[in-house]
């Protein structure tokens, strides 16, 4: 369940653990998150574990994400699992300022369904006017063979760190 405020009063647990393995800040390490979240007539009892890394060099970076988990799917309380991931490759020929990237992600929220996974390329540029913001273009093509669509579509992303 993406994109739903958490008005629950669980409280959820997640941790990261990382390895710096380079002088360039580069990293490898786990994820792991147990949560619940409220959904239409029950709750959502949910974890994800994965692995990330994020390969610094002066010019460029790649960075990569994989998880797996269990979610629960309906009022019965049967699970589904799933899986999601991406692997980026940002380019900072130009500096840190404006960075264009490139990703490729994958989503499939539902093992046993066949042909249900959202997965695409996905183009930008990031750029950050200050040290806490940035704002974030993306183009980007996703296929979905389970409801057989391609579509493709342009965002703005505002970000900023307080």
């Amino acid at each position: 369940n993406y994109n739903v405020v958490d008005t629950d009063a669980a409280k959820d647990v997640y941790a990261t653990a990382d390895y710096e393995f380079d002088s360039n800040g580069s990293v490898a390490g786990a994820y792991v998150y147990f949560g619940k979240a409220p959904a239409t007539g029950y709750t959502n009892d949910f974890n994800q574990i994965g692995v990330m890394f994020n390969l610094l060099r002066e010019r460029f970076a790649v960075t990569g994400v994989a998880l797996a988990g269990n979610d629960t799917k309906n009022k019965k309380g049967d699970k589904q699992k799933s899986i999601m991931g991406y692997l980026q490759v940002d380019c900072k020929a130009m500096g840190d300022k404006v960075v264009p990237f490139a990703r490729y992600d994958f989503v499939d929220t539902d093992n046993n369904k066949a042909k249900d996974e959202v997965k695409g390329p996905v183009l930008g540029v990031s750029w950050r006017p200050m040290t806490y913001g940035r704002l974030v273009g993306e183009y980007k093509y996703s296929d979905n063979q389970k409801d057989n669509y391609r579509k493709s579509y342009f965002t703005i992303e505002a970000q900023y760190m307080y």
